[in-house]
């Protein structure tokens, strides 16, 4: 037990992490309970509303997929908010990125984090916070795991940033140097 324990510890040693457990469980009752009004839940119908209107949309892979159909071209950023590792990148760059290379960027987040999530960010679109209760699992490794698994249709080695031609999956990458170079001819 203790060698899954310092295997885990040291998968996980790209990223800072602050809180004692914070990135290998979601925290998402953590989250709900300091604010039931952040929370905004999807459903079939539901777009995706701009960050003006705050909150945190809660959703699975599934439900983010049907979104994907409105959009010629996204980049999901899968975003771990106390990242400090060299492919994390700061909400505000990924959009300018995102605007000047005419991508819809919808941000993922891998867990909760209150004070991250609920500060104001430049971004055009809410962050979707994954629907933990739908995968039953409280893990990170393995709601994540489901929630790309559902969103891409199989299971794929996950990276930062996974692009989509509407609602196709192309390929995932760490960089935004790595993605604009394998994908200049879209």
């Amino acid at each position: 037990m203790k060698l899954l324990f310092s295997i885990l510890l040291l998968s996980l040693a790209s990223c800072s992490i602050e809180g004692s457990f914070q990135r290998l469980f979601s925290d998402y009752n953590k989250v709900k309970k300091t604010d039931l009004l952040l929370m905004k839940y999807s459903d079939s119908t539901l777009d995706l509303p701009s960050n003006g209107t705050g909150g945190i949309i809660v959703m699975n892979g599934i439900q983010l997929k049907k979104h994907l159909t409105k959009y010629e071209k996204t980049l999901v950023y899968l975003w771990r908010p106390n990242c400090g590792g060299r492919y994390c990148y700061d909400l505000t760059r990924v959009q300018e990125f995102c605007d000047k290379n005419e991508l819809e960027l919808l941000v993922v987040a891998e867990y909760y984090d209150y004070a991250k999530m609920s500060s104001e960010s430049a971004l055009n679109n809410n962050i979707i916070g994954i629907d933990t209760d739908y995968y039953k699992s409280n893990l990170t490794t393995k709601y994540v795991s489901l929630f790309f698994a559902d969103l891409i249709g199989k299971e794929v080695s996950l990276d930062y940033f996974s692009f989509f031609h509407e609602d196709r999956f192309i390929s995932c990458f760490n960089s935004l140097d790595e993605f604009q170079i394998h994908n200049s001819q879209f």
